[in-house]
């Protein structure tokens, strides 16, 4: 969440379902934090986290 704060757009962006959201890793290796930056708060919000090692994560390859 440190890097969010001064670089609110580190994350890759996501596509399809997830479209709008942006998602980084960690704390853990295996943890996906997506989020969703608002531009007119200029803030950030967390709105899932998922395993990586999951199938049903919003980054697999489907």
């Amino acid at each position: 969440m440190r890097t969010l704060q001064p670089f609110r757009l580190a994350g890759r962006a996501l596509t399809g379902a997830w479209k709008g959201t942006r998602f980084i890793i960690g704390p853990w290796p295996w943890l996906i934090l997506i989020y969703l930056h608002d531009e007119t708060d200029d803030a950030v919000y967390i709105v899932a986290a998922h395993d990586g090692r999951s199938s049903s994560a919003a980054t697999s390859a489907r």
